[in-house]
């Protein structure tokens, strides 16, 4: 049944997906209030693993694989990993980030920072006695003794947005691995280095949508009911066809508090890319727009990887 299930929704999204722009006739949309930049639309997000800690000293040893797993996981997401060739502070970052700000340029300063900590560690092993059993048939069987082993490490990552110096994002992030063997082996380092590997790849798939680049709206077009929008997302930025994306504006809103007005950035729609994908452009197919969408809008990639896991457990 789930195989059945997974080819009717191949096959429907396969088909729902296919567009040509030409049957789509160009809409002539206001432009939104707050355009980007051409350094916006161009830009990477940058991003600086500033510091690396431990509050057990029991894990001192897993630092460097803890920076390690972290560039790796940052490497699959849109983001781009800096290095620097010296150890710098916050404030430091925060001083390179405003020098960039202020002269628009695009040298070297990041974007986000992160502080990345080991909250605690725990290791264990237990001995398993040998022991005799019986099958339906009444034949007799052994079963030898051995080890069991549990590895678990908990940490934190913040990541903080710069020159604004604010959390952005913090995870919290925990894990556990496993391992037996017939005699008894020591598996502390492994074991912990396992469970941190695994508590890194858990939160994989939100740290490519906090780190998702946008893609500007630069084109409108409608049939019947349908909009399709043209943005500056493509191939080299890595979508597909069928990722989803969340449609966004900004608008001005006034602080009743204060009665000054401030910017927010609101969800006005959800979509999926087309089959038409080019190097530095795509077409993604809008669902339900809740407002008007206009030129200068951004889209978000959002990316779930549970269906198809959900679907085979």
């Amino acid at each position: 049944m789930r195989y059945f299930v997974l080819v009717f929704f191949l096959f429907f999204s396969a088909c729902s997906l296919k567009i040509n722009p030409a049957e789509y006739h160009k809409i002539n949309a206001p432009k939104a209030k707050y355009l980007p930049s051409q350094n916006e639309i161009n830009a990477q997000t940058k991003v600086l693993i500033l510091n690396i800690s431990t509050n057990d000293p029991k894990t001192y040893f897993l630092l460097g694989s803890f920076k390690n797993l972290l560039e790796n996981a940052i490497s699959k997401t849109s983001a781009v990993l800096i290095q620097r060739n010296k150890k710098t502070t916050l404030k430091e970052e925060i001083i390179y980030a405003q020098e960039a700000e202020l002269s628009n340029s695009n040298i070297n300063s990041a974007d986000y920072v992160i502080n990345a900590k080991i909250l605690s560690s725990s290791y264990s092993h237990y001995y398993h006695k040998g022991y005799y059993w019986k099958d339906k048939k009444g034949r007799t069987h052994y079963e030898p003794p051995y080890y069991s082993y549990r590895g678990c490490v908990s940490a934190q990552i913040e990541i903080i947005k710069i020159p604004q110096n604010y959390i952005a994002k913090t995870f919290y992030i925990n894990d556990c691995a496993y391992d037996s063997s017939r005699y008894y082996q020591n598996k502390k380092r492994a074991l912990l280095y396992e469970a941190l590997k695994g508590a890194i790849s858990n939160i994989q798939t939100e740290l490519k949508n906090f780190f998702a680049k946008k893609g500007y709206i630069i084109e409108i077009r409608k049939k019947d009911d349908v909009y399709i929008i043209k943005t500056t997302l493509g191939a080299i930025d890595g979508i597909k066809e069928g990722d989803e994306v969340d449609v966004y504006t900004i608008k001005e809103s006034i602080n009743p508090l204060t009665n000054k007005p401030f910017k927010e950035i609101v969800k006005i729609a959800s979509g999926e890319v087309s089959n038409v994908i080019h190097q530095n452009t795509s077409w993604i197919i809008v669902k339900d727009p809740k407002t008007q969408i206009k030129i200068g809008d951004f889209v978000k990639p959002k990316f779930d990887e549970g269906f198809f896991k959900r679907l085979f457990e």
